[in-house]
């Protein structure tokens, strides 16, 4: 049921479900929480990126551990938020990283769409040296969403720096970033 609520983007739904899985005292599973805050991002706007944050947290008080998935979709809460929600997915991407989580591209590149939707085109490459850095495989993805966060924002030189990166790392480039 909650899937379909994640599915519907009912993410109110999705919640009120969790809880009465709670309330009943049915024991609770990573993989509930999981489809929960997955419906959080599936929900996009309002308080849904708040309530998976708020989500992550209630994971530890019924004693389960927050997984690749979690996190990557309270991530992308944050990312579809229409609020200044950005700041947050930096925070829960640190957040895995201190907890031994391990981090994927698509955390990585979530993250950095989110920066770049909130104009900060300097955090979505700090991001992509980090992805780098991380020995985390990039994709033309990662490179896609550095080059169009610096296009936005008028940082021409920085977006040729990555087409050219791009190439460099061997990544087959799509007309995807030239065209935005």
């Amino acid at each position: 049921a909650a899937s379909a609520c994640e599915k519907a983007g009912q993410w109110q739904a999705a919640l009120s479900l969790l809880r009465s899985v709670a309330v009943a005292q049915v024991q609770q599973s990573t993989i509930a929480f999981n489809t929960a805050v997955s419906a959080c991002a599936s929900g996009g706007g309002g308080g849904a990126w708040a309530s998976a944050i708020g989500l992550l947290a209630c994971l530890g008080r019924a004693r389960l551990e927050a997984d690749t998935v979690t996190f990557s979709a309270a991530i992308s809460a944050c990312a579809c938020s229409k609020q200044a929600a950005w700041p947050m997915s930096l925070q829960v991407l640190e957040q895995m990283a201190s907890k031994g989580v391990a981090r994927n591209i698509v955390t990585f590149n979530t993250a950095a769409s989110a920066c770049g939707e909130a104009q900060r085109w300097d955090l979505a490459l700090l991001l992509l040296q980090t992805v780098a850095a991380s020995k985390v495989q990039r994709d033309v993805t990662t490179f896609n969403t550095a080059i169009i966060a610096c296009a936005r924002q008028l940082q021409w030189q920085s977006a040729m720096d990555m087409l050219r990166e791009v190439s460099s790392a061997g990544i087959l480039r799509d007309t995807w970033a030239l065209l935005k």
